[in-house]
């Protein structure tokens, strides 16, 4: 299988090179992770009319599921290898999204705020799978982890660009993820050494030194969880931190003023929105928010209320300056006379 990945990748770099001038660029985003990913508790039915709309200039290629579905595949739930128009997915025995059957991540606002500021059409392929341990889950250099069944996956889906014709750019990698280790001392301490590793794997992987890596810092608000502990949440905040600060091109995205579900643990709809448009500003050349923070919007409503009280306080005194010098003008005997001798 790693000679089977080897040549997809080959396949990948070699076609862009003997395409036509015409081919499409195509900018490709991976989203991978445990349920904040692939958007656990997050109700799709709940969007706005224009969100759970396919968004026909964005495409993805998914791979969910359940904890369960590391070792049962069969579980999880995914676009058929094979690229669909962007939208919100399904479960029907809501065994991805929890208690509800339609359910959607941070891609749905991610591809929308990429597709908008970036020229070129935008692929995501998102592989996630609920309650996964970077420690023990996500090694590269297991054969059969989740971080080969993920680069298996993408190959594939940058082969079928190239394929039909696209000339595939990986342009990021958007990791959200860390719930579990925070559960784990032991994992928790080796995450900064494990994620080091996690981002150089990929960047080598895709012969790209370079490709941007952007984390959703863990929110510190999980240390109040209701259904799970989590003690060790701080250790890993601090070593997404560290490697974000020691590596080039590794952005963190915070999220600590992102509303968290019933459960403490998981983002609610409007979060899930807002985490995509911020993990898409991490990206060079992407910029502005769809969907701003609450703090955003208090300062910014701030900002104008005092902004508005400075112009009228302005409007007031130049008003009232036209006044007095129109008064004056009246009440002086010479043009009072002259005002006379117009009336009459």
């Amino acid at each position: 299988m790693p000679t089977l990945r080897v040549a997809l990748t080959a396949l990948v770099l070699i076609v862009p090179a003997v395409a036509s001038a015409a081919a499409t660029d195509i900018s490709v985003l991976i989203l991978a992770g445990q349920s904040n990913a692939v958007g656990f508790a997050a109700n799709a039915e709940e969007l706005s009319v224009e969100l759970r709309a396919p968004q026909m200039n964005t495409r993805l290629w998914y791979e969910i599921g359940s904890l369960e579905s590391v070792e049962q595949p069969d579980l999880r739930i995914a676009s058929g290898d094979a690229f669909v128009p962007l939208r919100f997915q399904s479960d029907p025995k809501r065994a991805t999204f929890g208690t509800v059957i339609h359910g959607f991540g941070p891609e749905l606002t991610l591809g929308r705020t990429v597709a908008r500021d970036l020229d070129n059409p935008v692929a995501i392929v998102k592989f996630a799978l609920n309650a996964t341990s970077l420690a023990q889950h996500w090694r590269p250099e297991d054969e059969n982890s989740l971080y080969a069944q993920m680069t298996k996956r993408v190959s594939r889906a940058m082969a079928t660009l190239a394929i039909g014709g696209g000339t595939p750019h990986l342009e990021g990698f958007f990791w959200v993820q860390g719930e579990s280790d925070a559960a784990n001392a032991e994992h928790a301490a080796a995450y900064e050494e494990n994620l080091t590793r996690l981002v150089r794997a990929i960047r080598r992987e895709y012969f790209a030194p370079e490709l941007p890596f952007i984390v959703a810092r863990l929110s510190r608000n999980l240390a109040n969880a209701t259904t799970k502990s989590f003690p060790f949440v701080g250790e890993v905040r601090d070593a997404q931190t560290a490697v974000a600060e020691t590596m080039t091109g590794v952005v963190l995205v915070d999220t600590d003023d992102l509303a968290l579900a019933d459960d403490g643990i998981h983002f609610n709809v409007e979060s899930q929105q807002a985490l995509g448009v911020r993990l898409a500003t991490g990206l060079p050349g992407v910029g502005g928010l769809l969907w701003p923070s609450a703090g955003v919007m208090v300062a910014t409503a701030f900002v104008l209320l005092v902004g508005g009280l400075a112009l009228w306080t302005l409007f007031r005194r130049s008003a009232g300056r036209k006044r007095r010098r129109k008064q004056a003008w009246v009440s002086h005997p010479a043009r009072a006379d002259h005002r006379a001798q117009t009336l009459y």
